[in-house]
């Protein structure tokens, strides 16, 4: 499903900047929030992959627009990305690195996924064992 057709970038200062912007976007009645992303910290099971992580860095949060003249031209199905990150790391940004990231990206997708997300989810089932054993011991 494409998401970005409709896209903005929205650069800040500092962390709290980010925080702030998102709560606007939150408190706008005239925006339905879809999904949030941050790719600013690593979440996943296995953090030695995500620090190994290149390419964007920010928060993605996916909107929709409910106001009348949405619903008036027929956009108010349409996902729009607000891509909200650091001046930091937008300066580091160019043409050629974006386009690195993107051949990387679909490398991933296609070698790297099929046997990293299995891997992922044996970790993780692990470490839940291990939680679950500490929890009994004690």
């Amino acid at each position: 499903r494409v998401v970005d057709i409709c896209r903005i970038r929205l650069c800040y200062d500092t962390v709290a900047g980010i925080e702030a912007g998102l709560m606007v976007l939150n408190a706008d009645s005239r925006i339905d929030i879809v999904r949030v992303k941050n790719s600013l910290v690593g979440e996943g099971a296995l953090p030695w992959l995500d620090s190994l992580a290149t390419g964007f860095r920010g928060l993605v949060v996916n909107v929709r627009l409910k106001d009348r003249e949405a619903c008036l031209f027929g956009i108010d199905r349409h996902v729009c990305e607000v891509q909200m990150m650091l001046n930091t790391f937008d300066v580091l940004e160019s043409p050629e690195q974006h386009a690195r990231c993107l051949r990387l990206r679909d490398v991933r997708a296609t070698w790297v996924a099929p046997f990293v997300m299995p891997l992922a989810a044996w970790f993780q089932q692990r470490r839940l064992r291990r939680e679950e054993l500490r929890a009994r011991a004690t």
